[in-house]
């Protein structure tokens, strides 16, 4: 139903998004910070639980599907604001679940087979990405963190860019107009200077989305949008009334939110 997608997708949003802050918290996994460390993973997977439990009481949600949910989930205990490294955790999380789910013995072969499915599906996914990532690296799209790194090729580039912070794969991200189809949609959040001001801990409700954070931009695939107000025949053709046999090409677009853009410029 309804109710349990839009409880599910916030439970993804919240649990599986990297939040800013953890750019200040990649030092916690050495030396003494390593107690911090577990206790910001007990309390994590403490949050996950109550929001888990949240949808099984208010929201119906099935406890079997809690229970995959918990499974899947458990590998997102540590968010890392590395977008690679975040893909691997979508993959291992996957690959668990489809292991229980060939090895059950109260999986019929038609379970089986939907489960091998979604997963070749979801492993093409992630090297679609993967190779998205290696593209938008190649022509100079890096996030601060590696350019901090000294032996990054992008190391002498004009202090004038204004680089990402990071990037976050969120699987809970939705859209309100319905613009946009296909697998990838993405936004661009602009992070308050003081974001990583707060209580000292690791926060985890505190997502792209919400605090003092703008977002400025969205887009992806609008496809069905074009086939809307165009037939696929007109596409291709010199003669607008003329059907023809061509497809509805590959449509990708951007939307800036200049009054976001503005306010946030004036309240600076």
């Amino acid at each position: 139903s309804e109710p349990i997608r839009q409880s599910c997708l916030n439970i993804f949003t919240t649990l599986t998004a990297c939040p800013p802050i953890e750019l200040c918290n990649q030092r916690r996994q050495s030396g003494k910070n390593k107690r911090k460390a577990r206790e910001a993973k007990a309390q994590r997977l403490e949050f996950q639980d109550r929001c888990i439990e949240s949808a099984v009481v208010n929201d119906n949600l099935p406890k079997r599907a809690a229970k995959r949910l918990r499974a899947f989930l458990s590998h997102f205990l540590i968010p890392h604001p590395d977008a690679n490294k975040a893909l691997e955790n979508i993959y291992e999380a996957t690959k668990k679940l489809h292991h229980a789910d060939v090895n059950s013995s109260n999986h019929n072969d038609d379970v089986k087979r939907l489960s091998k499915n979604c997963f070749g599906e979801v492993i093409r996914c992630i090297n679609q990405l993967k190779q998205l990532l290696k593209a938008m690296e190649a022509l100079g799209i890096v996030t601060a963190a590696k350019l901090n790194k000294k032996d990054h090729p992008f190391i002498g580039l004009s202090k004038n860019i204004s680089y990402p912070a990071y990037i976050s794969i969120d699987l809970g991200l939705r859209q309100k107009r319905k613009h946009f189809s296909g697998r990838i949609f993405y936004q661009a959040i602009l992070l308050q200077d003081d974001f990583s001001q707060g209580d000292g801990e690791t926060n985890t409700n505190r997502i792209i989305f919400g605090g003092k954070s703008t977002r400025i931009a969205e887009g992806g695939r609008y496809d069905d949008l074009t086939r809307q107000f165009r037939p696929p025949g007109n596409f291709g053709s010199v003669k607008v009334n003329d059907y023809t046999a061509v497809k509805v090409p590959n449509c990708i677009g951007v939307i800036f939110f200049i009054t976001k853009m503005i306010e946030r410029m004036y309240s600076d």
